[in-house]
């Protein structure tokens, strides 16, 4: 009897203990509620013919600029439409490394191209419609739905490392459509259900939550991460890759823009070395380090291709940065040093493509949509 009070004694101090270590921490707030994290994050919701949107709105994120997400669901202000005369609006389509992590809110490198342009007396206007996740695919139903009304001239596509996550699973047998489905757009680290919800009102369970709903659900913050990197790129997945970029450039030029494909740089090089190779997430694609790097030559090869065929410039990114450590600040999203060489980069090539674009007799073969 006394060693079951014993017992007792022991888990009422332990618990009475817990309840005073997560009610110090919720009123001191030192660990942020999920309602305060949301607030604090980019939100996604539905969409028709791209797997997920931006939720409109401005918010604040610790160590970060201010970022706003406009009516439409892109970063940066409204977008004034019809379009301002005498200006050439460019559209940057692609995922998280276009829309700019780290430096969203300003010092995204497409921002910053359209700094230095204007700056020359080019007179643009920069539309970032890089979302987070997006694939090629995203990128085509957003053009073809929505961004084609803002009237671009110049639609700048670099995408690969979201692409090249579905190019161990897609076959003939396994269609894009199956690998990846749509979806809400919710994160059930930001939309705790059921038992969780309850559960996350502790500020100790708070702590470690992140980490239990990614092992359980597979859902990190690129998607699922669960996959051991022994898969080989599939023969499907680049034919995949190959008619999205094609139809691409066939919508630009039903719309009347010039679209100017973009190989991307990335940190996974051949010859990245061990300490480089642990900042790679390779779970995210379900291949081995070679095999990743190949893939990503593979994707610089069909642009080459599709450019060829539907006489498209190339920007290259990859040839001055990759496997760079000063520009990157993990696998794919550049530093602020790395950003504004991208912006530089581009901004140089854009220069040469706008004004050779005015220079040239213009096409009337196709006529725009009307609006």
């Amino acid at each position: 009897m006394a060693r079951r009070r014993q017992l007792a004694l022991c888990f009422a101090s332990a618990a009475l203990t817990l309840a005073v270590c997560d009610l110090g921490l919720t009123l001191t707030g030192v660990v942020p509620t999920i309602a305060a994290r949301r607030a604090a994050s980019l939100e996604y919701r539905s969409a028709g013919c791209t797997k997920h949107r931006l939720v409109p709105k401005t918010f604040s994120a610790a160590g970060r600029n201010d970022l706003a997400i406009n009516s439409r669901g892109y970063l940066g202000p409204e977008i004034t439409v019809p379009k301002p005369a005498g200006t050439t609006r460019i559209v940057f389509l692609g995922g998280s490394q276009v829309f700019g992590v780290y430096w969203a809110g300003g010092e995204d490198w497409p921002t910053t191209v359209g700094e230095i342009l204007n700056r020359d007396g080019l007179s643009v206007d920069i539309v970032n419609a890089g979302v987070p996740n997006h694939q090629t695919p995203d990128c085509l139903g957003k053009l073809v739905t929505d961004l084609w009304l803002l009237e671009p001239d110049v639609v700048v596509v670099c995408n690969a490392w979201n692409d090249i996550k579905y190019f161990a699973d897609l076959t003939a047998e396994h269609p894009y459509n199956d690998v990846v489905p749509l979806h809400k757009g919710e994160d059930p680290r930001m939309r705790p259900r059921g038992i969780d919800w309850l559960l996350c009102f502790s500020s100790l369970y708070r702590i470690g939550h992140d980490g239990l709903i990614t092992t359980l659900k597979g859902v990190g913050d690129e998607g699922e991460k669960l996959r051991e990197p022994v898969g080989k790129v599939t023969e499907a997945a680049i034919g995949q890759y190959r008619l999205t970029l094609q139809t691409l450039c066939d919508a630009g030029k039903n719309i009347g823009a010039t679209v100017v494909l973009c190989k991307q740089a990335r940190l996974p090089v051949a010859d990245s070395p061990q300490e480089v190779r642990r900042r790679i997430p390779y779970d995210y694609t379900g291949l081995p380090h070679d095999e990743l790097v190949r893939a990503f030559a593979e994707c610089d090869r069909v642009i080459d291709q599709v450019a060829a065929v539907k006489h498209c410039p190339v920007i290259d990114l990859s040839g001055p940065l990759s496997g760079d450590t000063a520009v990157f600040a993990d696998h794919i999203h550049f530093s602020r040093q790395g950003s504004r060489r991208a912006a530089q980069l581009v901004a140089r090539q854009l220069e040469a493509i706008i004004r050779a674009s005015r220079e040239a007799p213009r096409d009337n073969s196709l006529e725009k949509p009307e609006m």
